[in-house]
């Protein structure tokens, strides 16, 4: 974890002493496991210099990850983080407690297909540009390579085309992982395509 740490430290002093118009985050993933050590893990992120921590769940993506959540965290566990996480915001530092997804997690789909993966995408070590992370190993949804073609030429070529028409149209959603990436982008985009209440911003 100290090395972990200061190599963080060091990208933060690296991006000031260059003045480099990046921000640097961090993500920590919730468990019941690592819950105890949540608002240490902030404190130091935050003495390393980082524009922000973002807290979320676990996502089992496909059958190939090896931890699962046997036990997930309660609702009130998860409130009483909330507050003391966002406690550690200021003008400077940022924490990003994206309570919507704990509550996804469990929520069953209001929409039946994907529009989401218009919007996100996934690159590999190997170069693969796949729809999003639990099929990031299937070719059926593998858009490309970069180092055979370049993002424009993938992105917009006959096999995400073919992709894109599939997961649009024809792609069973109650079958993807619960709350995963693109659920956010489909629950919002749904909700424009298929409202429920008539002038829902003025409410």
């Amino acid at each position: 974890m100290d090395k972990v740490l200061k190599n963080i430290a060091n990208a933060v002093e690296f991006r000031n002493k260059n003045q480099l118009q990046v921000d640097l985050g961090a993500q920590f993933v919730l468990l019941q496991e690592n819950k105890d050590s949540l608002l240490e893990a902030i404190k130091h992120l935050k003495e390393c210099g980082v524009d922000f921590v973002s807290i979320k769940p676990f996502v089992l993506q496909n059958a190939n990850q090896k931890y699962h959540n046997t036990k997930p965290l309660e609702e009130s566990e998860i409130r009483e983080l909330a507050e003391a996480s966002n406690g550690f915001s200021d003008g400077s530092f940022q924490v990003v407690f994206r309570e919507n997804a704990f509550e996804n997690s469990s929520k069953d789909r209001g929409y039946t297909h994907c529009l989401g993966c218009n919007f996100i995408a996934v690159l590999n070590s190997a170069g693969d540009i796949a729809s999003c992370l639990p099929y990031w190993d299937r070719e059926e949804f593998v858009y490309g390579n970069i180092y055979e073609k370049t993002f424009y030429e993938i992105w917009n070529g006959e096999k995400r085309g073919k992709i894109k028409q599939f997961l649009e149209h024809t792609l069973d959603c109650a079958k993807c992982p619960k709350n995963c990436r693109p659920n956010a982008i489909n629950e919002f985009l749904n909700g424009i395509l298929n409202p429920s209440v008539k002038h829902i911003n003025f409410i």
